[in-house]
């Protein structure tokens, strides 16, 4: 989960400066450099962009909106627990969740 935000956010919205300070990975990393050097070029290995791909970190979602985001689709929270910093990244914690999909 985010931490670094009130709000969810894309973070390659952010430009490649903040992103870089914000995710657990090194902007020298070859995967890094393929996003910055290819970032709205179809990858060839998953038929999307490479900003759209899963090895990227896509977004900042912070624990308010997503417990907001299952309430509005009727799931009821059961269980939450933050297992504290997420890699080596000060802007991300590790949650666990539990919820359950309520009846109509």
């Amino acid at each position: 989960m985010f931490t670094q935000s009130e709000k969810t956010i894309r973070l390659l919205d952010l430009g490649f400066e903040e992103y870089f300070k914000l995710v657990p990975f090194e902007k020298e990393h070859p995967l890094s450099q393929n996003l910055i050097n290819k970032t709205y070029e179809i990858n060839p290995n998953h038929g999307k962009i490479w900003r759209d791909i899963h090895h990227v970190f896509q977004w900042g979602i912070t624990v308010n909106d997503l417990l907001d985001k299952m309430k509005r689709m009727n799931f009821e929270l059961l269980y939450h627990e933050c297992l504290g910093k997420f890699s080596y990244s000060d802007s991300f914690e590790d949650h666990a969740f539990i919820f359950k999909k309520n009846k109509k």
